[in-house]
């Protein structure tokens, strides 16, 4: 828990033109989120009893997920196999995180709640906004990464998704 979410505000920039949040609002989160963490360890720590903790996707999107019959999901990414390792709740957050943001809050709450239903996670919900965060700070990271990769007129692109990712981030409350 603590090693990831430290790992992935690490990768964000601090500073500079493409730092995606102020010294304040960094720090803010920073600190927020470290409550957080406080405050879930009992349920964090049941949950890897429970044997939450899979090799999942790793960078679950909307659009790797066929509503086919029977659902079918692109294979995960290619990264180290520590990257897969996590608990059920990071690639709901990664669905439910997305569904938000194109407005569809309500569809989300219901595939997250029907997801705790089938497997009987009691917790799902209140570790989500945690989860959610995480991932909205590193897909804010990836699209800094990806400035870096692509020609100088579309990188303003990136700096903007990076921004509306750290918005997310902001948004999430326990």
């Amino acid at each position: 828990g603590r090693a990831r979410w430290r790992e992935a505000l690490a990768a964000l920039p601090a500073e500079g033109p493409e730092a995606p949040l102020s010294t304040e609002a960094r720090a803010g989160l920073a600190q927020e989120t470290e409550g957080w963490l406080d405050a879930l360890d009992a349920d964090l720590t049941h949950r890897v009893m429970e044997g939450r903790i899979r090799h999942l996707h790793g960078d679950l999107r909307l659009e790797h997920i066929y509503l086919t019959d029977p659902v079918g999901v692109i294979d995960p990414a290619e990264d180290g196999d520590d990257f897969h390792w996590s608990d059920t709740a990071e690639d709901i957050a990664a669905l439910t995180l997305e569904l938000a943001a194109l407005g569809l809050g309500d569809l989300a709450t219901e595939a997250a709640n029907r997801y705790a239903g089938a497997s009987w996670d009691r917790t799902l919900t209140k570790v989500l906004p945690l989860f959610q965060r995480l991932v909205a700070v590193r897909r804010a990271a990836a699209e800094l990464a990806l400035a870096a990769h692509v020609p100088a007129h579309d990188r303003p692109a990136c700096v903007a998704r990076a921004r509306f990712f750290t918005a997310l981030a902001l948004r999430q409350h326990l």
